[in-house]
């Protein structure tokens, strides 16, 4: 493949999740865990074509989402390579993870079911807000209700979450 393994250095994951590939990635404040999102990808390229726009503006994004399943989160144990799955829902996409100081994951998802006021009925695209698992990985709490997109949330110094937010401007 022409890239060499950086000396010292370890495969974690594996295969241990099949095809695909990290949507996101974040290093507890130890570094002994790490939360990601794994999105599973069998095929590449993808049987439905990705070029866009389509017509009438259409993307692969419902194809995509009715073939394939979503992005999930996941944890892995540094030390023992152990990879606990996190989430787990055959639609809502979860992405984007980050580790909060009290031991909660703050991520994005489409949980929120809002499409963009602008794109056709075919596109599925779904809007992203932010989302948070508490600590014992037992519930899921909305944390933004924005009718666009709220995305990549990252843990300032200070304690506050930071994070892009999408809109519409000047309509």
């Amino acid at each position: 493949s022409g890239l060499e393994k950086p000396k010292g250095s370890r495969s974690l994951i594996k295969n241990q999740l099949g095809p695909g590939h990290i949507h996101g990635m974040d290093l507890w404040f130890d570094a002994d865990r790490a939360v990601f999102a794994w999105a599973n990808q069998p095929e590449w390229p993808p049987q439905f074509s990705t070029r866009w726009p389509r017509h009438g503006n259409d993307c692969f994004a419902f194809e995509l989402r009715n073939t394939t399943l979503p992005p999930h989160l996941f944890e892995m144990d540094i030390k023992s390579g152990k990879i606990t799955q996190l989430t787990d829902h055959n639609f809502w996409t979860d992405v984007e993870p980050a580790y909060c100081p009290d031991g909660t994951i703050v991520f994005t998802s489409d949980r929120t079911a809002h499409s963009p006021s602008c794109d056709g009925k075919m596109n599925d695209l779904t809007d992203h807000n932010l989302f948070s698992l508490n600590k014992d990985r037992a519930k899921i709490r909305r944390l933004t209700n924005q009718k666009d997109v709220d995305m990549h949330p990252h843990l300032l110094d200070n304690g506050l979450i930071a994070y892009l937010r999408w809109e519409y401007q000047e309509r």
